[in-house]
């Protein structure tokens, strides 16, 4: 990737297509579930090229005679209401326990499961919707996630965010129209939530978390967002990441 990036080769789509084909296919994997991005926020800006992705990387599976689906989802606004390390694992086991509902994560995640389950027991995606939903009302969903956490020696227990917030609060009454998908991920990494570069070390305390989603009403003075920073924040252009009409 550092020699893509210099090379202006980050978002070439054979490229994309045979790193993450031959990764898929080396790793012996059958079946193969793709989610391709597309918007501000990612590499891919338009559908047309996910499109194309998708249709390289289909062909190149056929190929090797594997069995590929790919899911063309949005990044022109936040896929969740959290962004940074620990934030967004804890976001992803408040899923996992059906305590996030209707937002574009939890539509998501359901949706992708619903097709890897399809694709792996050769089932339609009706039937395998009703078993990705039976999984977190029952609670299985989450209980197999603790099971892969202590395989691999880890510590949920041990997950921890920044005690330092801001709150990121609204100059105007009314809709909320966009959020900047890219503009949020330019931030927390100014947080330190990223890497510029490769020896830069990622904090993975700090980050952001949305308190309003697009189509909600705002009045003057709610808090869009906080911030959980180390010390201090960078300076925060409201009106480039939140749009209210």
């Amino acid at each position: 990737y550092a020699l893509r990036d210099v090379t202006a080769t980050v978002a070439s789509i054979p490229l994309i297509a045979s790193s993450i084909m031959s990764k898929k296919i080396a790793s012996g994997a059958d079946k193969i579930l793709i989610d391709i991005k597309v918007g501000n926020g990612a590499l891919l800006q338009t559908k047309e090229e996910a499109k194309k992705l998708s249709e390289l990387m289909i062909k190149i599976g056929e190929f090797y005679q594997r069995e590929v689906r790919c899911v063309i989802s949005d990044m022109n606004v936040p896929l969740g209401k959290c962004i940074g390390n620990s934030l967004e694992v804890l976001e992803a086991i408040d899923v996992l326990k059906g305590k996030e509902i209707n937002n574009n994560f939890v539509d998501l995640c359901i949706d992708l499961a619903s097709d890897m389950v399809s694709m792996g027991k050769e089932i339609s995606k009706k039937d395998a919707k009703k078993m990705v939903m039976d999984s977190i009302d029952f609670g299985t969903a989450y209980d197999k996630f603790e099971e892969m956490v202590k395989h691999q020696k880890g510590n949920i227990k041990g997950i921890k965010v920044s005690d330092n917030q801001i709150k990121i609060k609204s100059k105007s009454s009314g809709i909320l129209k966009k959020i900047d998908a890219l503009a949020l991920g330019k931030l927390s990494l100014a947080l330190g939530a990223g890497k510029v570069k490769k020896s830069d070390k990622i904090d993975y305390t700090v980050g952001i978390k949305l308190n309003k989603l697009v189509g909600d009403e705002v009045k003057k003075g709610d808090v869009l967002a906080t911030l959980y920073v180390k010390k201090s924040a960078p300076d925060v252009n409201i009106d480039e990441i939140f749009t209210i009409q």
